[in-house]
């Protein structure tokens, strides 16, 4: 670029900077940035994004929360990226308590969740243990009436599945056609799989057929529920057969 004259812009470092945190060198990420500055170059949001999402990946979180309170002192302010990245890092590493304040300051601040952000959330609440806070938050919601896409209501038909809870689970995907939702290949994965590991194969199968119907291309993960589903069926049968001939 300098060779023929063109000196790089703020656009050019962002995509360096993107480009380092995505390999995992935040380092040499971070050089850049400065590196930038050095330039006479100002940061825009996504320079910070960008540096906090690579931060976040490392598990650096102290680093990113330092450059999301840095943000507002250089006169710009987090957008729902900024917090949605340190959220996900916060319940990846266990951090509950930490993202639920940060979810707290993010509203305070005048910055309103998205749908990844509720996403974020509920995956993040329900993989940790937290189901009944999540339900709790999902139940709010729509009793306020606010519009939530299919990704969310995966997120937690997804939890209510691995907890357990697979009638609750199939009341809400019942429930999506009512509310204008058309579930994709991940919700009907979600409840495939549901169905597979409590032994409900013939509903299992009835899923896969509806799927079919609705033109709902299936993918790898729906036959491989299916196949662990009767490999599962197959082996307690086995086992089952087994005990007989031991008895007798």
């Amino acid at each position: 670029m300098r060779q023929t004259g063109v000196d790089p812009d703020v656009i050019t470092y962002n995509a360096l900077i993107n480009g380092y945190c995505m390999l995992g060198q935040i380092g040499k990420a971070r050089k850049f940035f400065g590196s930038m500055i050095d330039l006479g170059l100002v940061p825009d949001v996504i320079t910070y994004n960008v540096l906090i999402n690579g931060y976040c990946k490392s598990l650096k979180l102290d680093e990113a929360m330092h450059l999301l309170r840095e943000l507002p002192c250089k006169g710009l302010k987090p957008d729902v990226l900024s917090y949605n990245s340190i959220l996900h890092a916060f319940f990846w590493s266990g951090k509950c308590d930490a993202a639920w304040k940060l979810f707290d300051d993010m509203k305070a601040a005048g910055v309103v969740p998205s749908s990844p952000t509720y996403c974020i959330l509920f995956d993040g609440l329900c993989k940790n243990g937290h189901l009944a806070e999540a339900l709790s938050v999902f139940s709010m919601l729509n009793s306020e009436g606010m519009y939530l896409d299919i990704d969310v209501y995966n997120a937690i038909i997804s939890g209510l599945c691995k907890d357990g809870k697979l009638g609750s689970a199939w009341d809400i995907f019942d429930s999506l056609y009512s509310k204008g939702l058309m579930p994709d290949v991940k919700t009907y994965n979600i409840m495939m799989n549901g169905l597979c590991q409590e032994g409900l194969l013939d509903e299992a199968k009835m899923l896969l057929a509806e799927m079919e119907e609705k033109g709902c291309m299936l993918d790898d993960a729906t036959y491989g529920s299916i196949v662990k589903g009767f490999l599962s069926q197959k082996r307690d049968i086995s086992r089952g057969n087994e005990t007989i001939r031991g008895k007798g």
